[in-house]
């Protein structure tokens, strides 16, 4: 949790190129977040409520008593509750650590692209080495 939020922001904030592919994939997310938790499907509008003349003491309303059929419809239901809760669980995990993931392969990224820079500038130091010596030797001649 904290390490994964620290790696990202230290990624936001990496070197340029890296730093807006980063936000580009959280904004990505973000996105694909808020469109998930949006209601799929048509329904209909909830029935309006009645208007109480005077409050009513909560005392519990005598029903029809249980019946096997209630109880094995509470029990389908449970069942699909709890499929559904565990397929949300294993959807949070695996995005999770597909972002633990991404974080990681981020650093490896931003750890290569120093490297490159840094070996860049070395080439560049002994080029301007190198024409520096050839132009004192011409100079020189």
């Amino acid at each position: 949790g904290v390490d994964a939020a620290a790696l990202v922001m230290h990624a936001a904030f990496a070197e340029p190129p890296l730093n807006a592919m980063v936000l580009l994939f959280l904004g990505f997310m973000l996105v694909m977040g808020f469109l998930r938790s949006l209601p799929v499907g048509s329904s209909a509008p909830p029935p309006p409520h009645a208007p109480t003349a005077a409050p009513c003491s909560p005392s519990p309303m005598p029903g029809p008593p249980a019946t096997a059929m209630d109880y094995a419809e509470i029990a389908t239901l449970r069942q699909q509750f709890e499929a559904m809760q565990r397929g949300y669980d294993q959807r949070v995990n695996s995005l999770q650590h597909a972002l633990s993931d991404s974080v990681q392969r981020v650093g490896k990224l931003e750890a290569e692209l120093r490297a490159v820079r840094h070996e860049r500038s070395e080439v560049d130091a002994e080029i301007c080495e190198g024409l520096r010596e050839i132009f004192e030797w011409i100079s020189g001649a």
